[in-house]
């Protein structure tokens, strides 16, 4: 059970690696390209940046940046929230009020 276990940690840290590198060489990508010409698909300079291949590039690293952001804000507050609901004794109060069962309390009627 624990090669099976050690296979799957190092295949996260692999796919964690991989998509921190990711975002690192968007970042580059989208430092170094910032101040580029503006050029279609064929070449030819164009005017405006709308379709420029260079641009459409920028703002998809730039989307995968920010979406990543997003993921690790989430990732912090689950993991804020989990270990807050550690400190709870039994899980089950953290999510359900005690009553007069749960106390086991007895009725003398």
């Amino acid at each position: 059970m624990a090669k099976k276990s050690k296979k799957i940690a190092v295949f996260t840290l692999f796919a964690i690696a991989w998509l921190v590198l990711a975002v690192i060489w968007a970042g580059v990508f989208v430092i170094v390209k910032h101040d580029h010409e503006h050029i279609d698909s064929a070449g030819h300079p164009v005017p405006n940046s709308k379709n420029c291949h260079i641009c459409l590039e920028i703002q998809i690293a730039i989307r995968l940046i920010e979406a990543f952001g997003r993921l690790g804000m989430n990732i912090a507050i689950i993991s804020f929230i989990i270990y807050a609901l550690s400190f709870v004794k039994k899980p089950q109060q953290a999510f359900c009020p005690l009553n007069s069962i749960g106390l086991k309390v007895k009725f003398n009627c």
